[in-house]
C-alpha cells in the first residue's frame, strides 16, 4: 500500500501485472478499472487498453504549475479552457464559472424554445 507521498503509479502497475499473472481469468473479464487521479500515467493507461483491453476511468492531474484556472486559447479574445481541457467562457462574472453553450436556433424561429446545451438527443 502506498502513504500519503508515494508515487503510486509504480504499485498500480505491479497490481495490474500480478493480477493477470495470478487471476488471467478475472482480467479477461474486466471492462474498467476506476482510480483516483493519482494513477493518471500514459503508459498505464495504455497497458490497460492495449494488453486487457479495460478502459481506465481515471481522473487527470492538475499539472499547471503557475496557479491558473484557466487559460485562453490562442488567436482567440473569449474562449478559455481549464487543465481538462472543459471549455469555460471568461466574463461569465466568476472566476472559473463554466456556462453550457446554446444550441443555435437553426429554424429561425424565435419563440421556439432552444434546448439548454449543445448535444445528441433522441426524438
Amino acid at each position: 500500500m502506498a502513504g500519503a507521498g508515494d508515487n503510486e503509479i509504480p504499485q498500480g502497475k505491479e497490481l495490474v501485472k500480478g493480477l493477470n499473472e495470478e487471476h488471467p481469468q478475472i482480467v479477461s473479464r474486466c471492462e474498467y478499472l476506476a482510480a483516483d487521479k493519482g494513477l493518471d500515467d500514459t503508459e498505464l493507461n495504455a497497458t490497460l487498453w492495449d494488453d486487457h483491453r479495460i478502459k481506465p476511468l481515471i481522473d487527470i492531474r492538475n499539472c499547471w504549475k503557475d496557479g491558473e484556472m484557466t487559460r485562453q486559447v490562442e488567436r482567440t479574445r473569449n474562449v478559455a479552457y481549464d487543465f481538462r481541457g472543459s471549455n469555460a467562457q471568461p466574463g461569465s462574472g466568476v472566476r472559473g464559472e463554466k456556462r453550457p453553450q446554446q444550441a443555435p436556433n437553426l429554424l429561425g424561429d424565435r419563440s421556439a424554445k432552444k434546448p439548454a446545451t449543445l448535444g445528441i438527443r433522441s426524438l
